[in-house]
């Protein structure tokens, strides 16, 4: 029988808002062999991905063993770090968001290369945030050429970060909020539901049973490619109510469930 495959949210699903992953996921993603197919999908960069695994100290000394869709679905990534697609914005959605960018300094925005991170407009809240991610970012420079494929907008203000979404709302952008008070951008038809459809037949998994789980709207779109889906008690309702299953991460961890929601199908 093909393994089943796990795919999963990282912050706020399997990592709490402490940076924690409960014990038994760290055991699970350790055995040997491995009880399935585990592919994060997450807003992360690569380096940040590694970072939190690090932190836990989990593949130190080699390569990510696993397939990863990043940046929401624009890096798509096979096993043991190899690139298998890259999906920067085009010329013209590059400059509207500089535009947006420079006229909106009352949002903090970062703007993601292939595997760097730019920071605009940073602030004490944003700071906090970027920690969280364990993003390494820089100063973004407006006149670098920089082709990015992931814009994220971070402020305090849920009435500015929803007049911004608005403003965003145009040909070209895919647009949905992660956290209250995280707002991502990516180019059209680049999501997390799209990306690990095209991730799975360049992998040879289409066959496999799918299991899904976030905690955020971005998620929503892998929720849509199979019946066996779980979202954290801590999700917003709105993402609870579109889950097949809603557990207490903390019981239990994020695997398990996912394991017994497919063995008891």
């Amino acid at each position: 029988m093909e393994k089943p495959v796990l795919c999963f949210d990282l912050d706020g699903t399997l990592v709490n808002e402490r940076g924690e992953i409960h014990p038994q996921d760290l055991l699970l993603l350790t055995q040997e062999p491995a009880p399935a197919v585990f592919i994060p999908c997450t807003g992360r960069l690569r380096h940040a991905v590694r970072g939190l695994f690090n932190r836990h100290n989990l593949y130190r000394e080699h390569k990510l063993p696993f397939p990863m869709l990043l940046q929401n679905g624009s890096s798509l990534y096979g096993w043991n770090e190899q690139v298998l697609a890259y999906h920067p914005f085009p010329i013209s959605i590059r400059q509207f968001f500089l535009d947006l960018i420079l006229s909106t300094p009352e949002v903090t925005f970062l703007i993601f290369g292939e595997d760097r991170v730019y920071v605009q407009w940073p602030t004490v809240f944003s700071s906090a945030m970027i920690r969280r991610f364990d993003l390494e970012v820089e100063l973004f420079n407006p006149q670098s050429g920089l082709a990015f494929s992931k814009v994220m907008a971070l402020c305090e203000s849920a009435e500015v970060l929803a007049r911004v979404a608005k403003l965003a709302q145009r040909d070209g952008i895919e647009q949905a909020y992660s956290l209250n008070l995280v707002l991502e951008f990516t180019p059209a038809g680049i999501n997390k539901g799209n990306a690990l459809s095209s991730l799975l037949n360049m992998l040879g998994l289409t066959n496999n049973i799918v299991a899904a789980a976030g905690d955020g709207e971005n998620d929503l779109s892998m929720f849509s490619l199979t019946p066996y889906t779980i979202a954290p008690q801590t999700a917003p309702q709105q993402i609870r109510a579109q889950a097949s299953h809603v557990i207490n991460v903390a019981e239990n961890g994020l695997f398990l469930p996912l394991l017994n929601l497919i063995k008891n199908r």
